[in-house]
């Protein structure tokens, strides 16, 4: 799912880093991205703003030029429109924070000085320092009102069996929100 996941984003203008865990745990992940040449960070488990931030410096992010978009391996049908949508509309919004709001599609957009900012301010037994970006809370939203009620996550076996569908059902990696939404119209 990953590979899918990174390859679908791929073809968007932002580099993409795979940020995992220290623990042994994620091992797996690591190995993943070296047979397929993917930059990755590795952190912190709990502190996963923490982990944000240290990627960002080793990066050498700009605090005020440079933005990161997270998206999360639970989110597998996320592609690179979405990320290409955000990049083309950052001049355009106030808000610290930009977020697609369907479950599943989940992409959030903030200034890394953002990051750095919430680094520094939350208590370091703060939840949200898991969460990372649950800390801002001005919030501007898009949704596609025909994927608001759908579930496209992966957390449960019955979630995994409606992405597997989804993807027999395109036969290709490259379907994209729209196509998506015809998909549920139609099924």
């Amino acid at each position: 799912m990953l590979v899918n996941q990174i390859e679908r984003l791929s073809k968007s203008d932002a580099r993409i880093v795979v940020l995992t865990s220290t623990e042994p745990s994620d091992d797996a992940i690591v190995d993943v991205c070296e047979k397929n040449g993917y930059q990755y960070f590795r952190g912190d488990l709990n502190d996963v703003l923490k982990r944000f931030v240290d990627c960002g410096n080793y990066f050498g992010l700009s605090d005020y030029d440079d933005y990161i978009f997270r998206v999360t391996g639970d989110c597998p049908l996320v592609n690179h429109e979405s990320i290409n949508d955000f990049i083309a509309e950052r001049g355009f919004y106030l808000s610290p924070l930009r977020q697609c709001a369907v479950d599943g599609l989940d992409v959030e957009m903030v200034r890394f000085i953002d990051l750095k900012f919430l680094n520094l301010i939350l208590d370091k037994c703060d939840p949200q320092r898991e969460h990372v970006l649950g800390a801002i809370t001005k919030r501007d939203t898009q949704v596609w009102v025909s994927l608001r009620n759908k579930r496209l996550s992966v957390d449960t076996q019955e979630d995994f069996d409606l992405i597997e569908k989804i993807y027999n059902h395109f036969g290709r990696n490259d379907f994209t929100i729209g196509d998506l939404v015809k998909y549920f119209e139609t099924n």
